[in-house]
């Protein structure tokens, strides 16, 4: 797996780009690459309208870039790039997820 973050999303399209940084680096991201967060705030913070960001999400998601269920997100290689050390980092996180 690439861990220079431009190379990982080369390729994908604006939109896709900016929902993957997004969920990496933007406001509601998290130490682990794993968050919770509302498509509600989404389109609200990128200014979207939602068949954008389902096109954007649905990109990621063939790119193996995200995973989601609801409002919960995995930034795949966030995680791959950024191993837990032990369990107790693991426990941290579900603590931290709520």
């Amino acid at each position: 797996m690439r861990t220079d973050l431009w190379q990982i999303v080369a390729g994908q399209g604006g939109d896709a780009t900016r929902l993957f940084l997004y969920c990496w680096i933007g406001p509601h991201s998290q130490s682990f690459g794993i968050l919770r967060v509302p498509d509600s705030y989404i389109l609200h913070d990128l200014g979207w309208k939602g068949p954008q960001l389902r096109k954007a999400w649905e990109a990621l998601d063939q790119a193996n870039l995200a995973w989601r269920d609801g409002d919960l997100v995995v930034v795949v290689p966030f995680l791959l790039s950024n191993t837990p050390a032990n369990e107790n980092v693991v426990k941290g996180w579900r603590k931290a997820l709520g």
